[in-house]
């Protein structure tokens, strides 16, 4: 068994980001650094981290969020093509490469299903963050209720 790295590597004991660019997927080392920002953090904007891409103010994430999970999603299923299909082609019968196709269509379908829900979703919260902004604000005095007129008083 060989302990040393791919042979297109010069070092023997490759890391990732030199494993990636040798099998040319480098390109998706920018998208692996974003989803990973919560554990190794670097300098973000708060706007631009998971979980909070829909926010309108800068906040600092407590808990669980569904926010931005639309590009995490797509690029799992991705991933998870390329690993099946690269196994799968090991034997290339014509079944393993009908099974490719379909895992690849429905990589694909994910990401644009993912990105019609997202949209969803975020039309629903800035509905209901509608409806309590207006529930917080305070009626206007007099308005749907009959205004009587004071008596005048006696002299």
């Amino acid at each position: 068994m060989s302990t040393g790295g791919h042979r297109s590597l010069k070092n023997p004991k490759p890391n990732f980001a030199q494993l990636e660019k040798a099998v040319k997927l480098d390109h998706w080392r920018p998208r692996y650094r974003w989803a990973s920002q919560h554990t190794h953090s670097g300098c973000r904007p708060p706007l631009s981290l998971l979980g909070t891409v829909e926010s309108k103010r800068h906040i600092h994430l407590v808990g669980q969020s569904n926010s931005g999970f639309t590009d995490p999603l797509h690029m799992a299923s991705i991933s998870l093509n390329q690993v099946t299909g690269s196994l799968l082609m090991t034997r290339p019968t014509i079944d393993n490469v009908v099974f490719v196709q379909i895992i690849s269509d429905l990589s694909e379908e994910i990401g644009d299903v993912a990105f019609k829900v997202e949209k969803q979703t975020y039309a629903e919260a800035q509905k209901k963050e509608e409806r309590n902004r207006k529930a917080r604000q305070p009626a206007s005095r007099g308005a749907g209720k009959s205004i009587r007129k004071r008596p005048a008083a006696k002299r």
